[in-house]
């Protein structure tokens, strides 16, 4: 018998959401992930997919954003903007959040510079 959607939905979300979590372990997020990992991570398309999923993991999100304020000059902001134009997105605005948030750290400069590159509409 085939899963009904909401079924499919449930375990598609869980299955990706730990997927996420295990990625940001191997990054060196403080979390539990079991197993690691064989691929290499695209860290500016993770942090997309981050901001996509994040939002239904609450703790995942808010441990995401820690570690991005320690380790936010691993990600290339250019490149992150250059995805953006290139590829239909729909959650700026949470990547918009993000980058008021690290405006305040150490690499200010840099996540200014991609939040004066989003649509106006998802700038704080």
């Amino acid at each position: 018998m085939n899963p009904s959607l909401h079924e499919f939905r449930e375990t598609f979300l869980d299955k990706v959401l730990d997927l996420v979590w295990r990625q940001w372990a191997a990054l060196g997020l403080a979390g539990y992930a079991e197993g690691d990992l064989p691929w290499i991570i695209d860290p500016e398309a993770f942090l997309l997919a981050t901001c996509t999923f994040g939002r239904y993991e609450p703790r995942l999100f808010d441990e995401a954003l820690d570690c991005l304020g320690k380790n936010g000059w691993v990600i290339n902001t250019q490149r992150l903007g250059t995805l953006l134009r290139d590829e239909p997105w729909q959650n700026v605005a949470v990547l918009g959040a993000i980058t008021a948030y690290l405006n305040t750290g150490r690499d200010a400069l840099k996540w200014r510079r991609l939040a004066q590159r989003l649509p106006r509409n998802t700038q704080p």
